[in-house]
């Protein structure tokens, strides 16, 4: 090792999926590796290709040896692994070899031993089609509750998810006399604090939001470590449709589903009845032992308490005060800018948006990138707070914060995981264009009247295209940002899509975009394949019920009916109301984006038949495209851009190359892959064809 790590009792409390008395449905869904490409960014975790050198037993860790090492601070050569046995058969034998991720620790003779994290497929389904999520089996006598909210009030002291995020304490308290086993969930950072007739919980599965984090973001406080389970393979509990996909699945997986609720207000909760409480000091932080509780990810005790307990001992120290004539001068709705009074090592977990001014010669907090701290003396963002995205102010000395000299660069984006970055390191420059262009100039986007489900990618253009242009003619340290009102130096893109064609004056450049959609079927159509969807409507010859959303789904999915001569027969319902209408049997069929279909089809309530793009999408690579039963098959939505008629040869070539840098970026994919859309790679005549002109 590098450098000392501290043991921790939870960084030994691994996930509880591969005990005894696991239901196993897929045995070989299991497994502690994963594929280098792939690996969760967990803080505090190491990467490491192994061998296992041991064999396994329940008695302890097995002999692993590090052959090299991918992510993270420790050496190559021998280690102990701390993974639970599987009874599934899982758990890797002696000579296996693979990348695992999890933590360190230092044990008291000296050894080392990683924690390493099962790694579960997010598109593992048993032999059914119904996606598979393995957790313990409950005893017969138990009470399956399942509870999944928002937030807590609960202050926490220590955070799983960094010093600088807030993580919250749920509190709940086990009353009665039956045994109860436990679906915890929640969409924030949670400490789960159990108190009460603990000695009745028969298991707790906690339920993480992996958009927001995974497994890593909770921890269990009042119980021992193998009464519990981290997952987020289990839907949450929403008060809406995913509730009956957790019945859904827990019924699958364990045979029962006693009660689900939802509540938004995760502060105190009272089991089996779900009644709410307030704990009477819950102004207070709750007492909590990092070394007692059960956790995946590493667990910090704040040095300042987040959120407003941490902001008020601040100002009971007099380290901060309000700034009351900036606060009244900048006329900010609901905020106040703060003056920092001597120095602070790092500022509490709390509004990223908050406003401090630092004085002349003080060092500014550790954290300041994730506020907006100006300088006292100037009135402009210190350095460290130039990033910020969320800085509305420029000039905290003038009227309404307006300057028309502050100059700041734009939010810089993360990193594609396909590059390896750090968080101080910028993205990778893109290539220069063959076309030079004018350094002064900006990048202008006018979009054409379109729908509401243009909106996320018309705001993703524009994006897009201003970062990249500054990549490309280098940052604009020596120019005005935001910036200045319009003028003839600059470009002018004109961006238009299938749903909303150009105007003659348009003249096609580049295409940016496909949009494929899902075609979702209710699991109650005797069909399989897209294929036996077209046989099975022209044997029955009765007519396919589908559902009329209203814009460009009803037209896609009649477009596929037409082009197959099937009778159809409309069913209207929008939003969730056409997934449950697909769900109970209403409708047979409805067309869906790949971005909202993806959880849905995860349920196992309706089967994805086939993606209307001419080839699979990476959001559902398991789902096939229809042109692989219907070669040459393929409809959606497809977006370009444009120039006006009149515009400069010059700008012409210019804004085209403009649009291929930004099409071969490695970050458009990310982003792409993540709104569930394909790359449009086409040139003026391939849309002159689409236009017909």
């Amino acid at each position: 090792m590098k450098r000392p790590l501290a043991a921790s009792a939870a960084l030994v409390a691994m996930l509880a999926f591969a005990d005894a008395a696991l239901a196993c449905r897929v045995a070989t869904h299991q497994s502690i590796f994963f594929e280098e490409g792939h690996l969760p960014i967990i803080e505090g975790t190491v990467a490491v290709e192994i061998e296992v050198t041991g064999t396994a037993s329940a008695s302890g860790p097995v002999a692993v040896r590090v052959s090299r090492v991918v992510r993270g601070d420790i050496d190559p050569g021998p280690l102990s692994l701390a993974v639970q046995v599987s009874s599934c058969g899982g758990y890797p034998r002696a000579g296996s070899k693979g990348v695992v991720v999890g933590h360190v620790s230092r044990q008291p003779d000296g050894s080392n031993v990683i924690a390493a994290l099962w790694n579960y497929p997010e598109r593992s389904k048993s032999t059914s089609g119904t996606p598979s999520c393995p957790i313990p089996v409950p005893r017969t006598e138990s009470e399956v509750l399942a509870l999944g909210g928002g937030r807590s009030r609960g202050i926490s002291p220590i955070s799983t998810v960094g010093l600088d995020k807030m993580t919250t304490v749920s509190n709940v308290r086990i009353e009665g006399d039956r045994p109860l086993y436990l679906v915890l969930g929640s969409r924030t950072p949670t400490i789960w604090n159990l108190d009460g007739n603990v000695g009745l919980i028969d298991r707790v599965v906690v339920e993480s939001d992996k958009s927001r984090g995974g497994m890593y973001t909770s921890a269990v406080s009042g119980v021992p470590p193998e009464k519990v389970s981290f997952t987020t393979c289990l839907p949450m509990a929403t008060g809406g449709l995913e509730d009956d996909a957790l019945r859904t699945m827990l019924l699958q997986e364990i045979g029962r589903a006693d009660r689900i609720v939802h509540s938004e207000d995760l502060t105190g909760t009272k089991m089996p009845s779900f009644e709410r409480f307030v704990p009477e000091d819950v102004a207070k932080p709750v007492r909590l032992d990092e070394n007692s509780m059960v956790s995946v990810g590493l667990l910090e005790r704040y040095e300042v308490l987040p959120g407003r307990a941490g902001f008020e001992a601040l100002i009971e120290d007099m380290a901060v005060e309000e700034d009351v004539e900036a606060s009244r001068r900048q006329g900010l709705r609901g905020n106040k800018v703060y003056r920092i009074l001597k120095p602070i090592h790092r500022l509490p977990a709390l509004n990223r948006y908050t406003i401090y001014t630092l004085p002349a010669g003080m060092d500014p907090p550790v954290n300041a990138s994730d506020y907006c701290v100006f300088d006292g003396r100037t009135g402009h963002l210190i350095d460290a707070s130039l990033g910020h995205e969320g800085c509305s102010v420029l000039n905290i000395l003038t009227e309404n914060g307006k300057d028309p000299t502050a100059v700041a660069p734009p939010k810089v984006p993360s990193c594609p995981p396909s590059f390896k970055c750090t968080a101080s390191t910028p993205m990778p420059a893109l290539r220069p264009t063959e076309i030079p262009l004018r350094p002064e100039a900006y990048v202008r986007v006018e979009y054409l009247e379109q729908d509401r489900s243009m909106q996320s990618m018309r705001g993703f253009l524009q994006y897009e295209l201003g970062f990249a242009f500054n990549r490309i003619t280098g940052a604009p340290t020596d120019r005005k940002w935001p910036p200045p009102p319009d003028t003839s130096l600059d470009y002018h893109f004109v961006m238009f899509g299938s749903d909303a064609l150009p105007p003659e004056d348009v003249v096609p450049l580049r295409g940016f975009a496909r949009v494929p959609y899902v075609l979702l079927a209710t699991p109650k159509l005797p069909v399989q394949t897209v294929a036996d969807l077209v046989r099975y409507a022209r044997l029955e010859k009765t007519p396919i019920r589908y559902v009329d959303s209203g814009g460009t789904a009803t037209k896609v999915v009649e477009n596929f009916l037409n082009h197959f001569d099937i009778q159809g027969e409309r069913i209207p319902a929008s939003g969730d109301d056409a997934y449950a209408a697909v769900i109970a049997g209403r409708a047979d069929l409805m067309m869906s984006t790949i971005l909202h279909a993806a959880d849905v089809t995860n349920t196992g309530r309706v089967r994805a038949l086939a993606v209307t793009g001419a080839n699979r999408n990476a959001r559902l690579p398991d789902v096939p495209a229809v042109a692989e039963f219907f070669p040459g098959y393929s409809d959606g939505d497809w977006y370009a851009v444009g120039a006006r008629k009149g515009a400069a040869a010059e700008e012409m070539l210019a804004l085209a190359d403009i649009m291929k840098t930004v099409d071969h970026d490695p970050a458009t994919s990310v982003k792409f892959r993540e709104l569930g859309v394909d790359l449009f790679d086409v040139g003026p005549e391939e849309i002159a064809k689409l236009l017909k002109r």
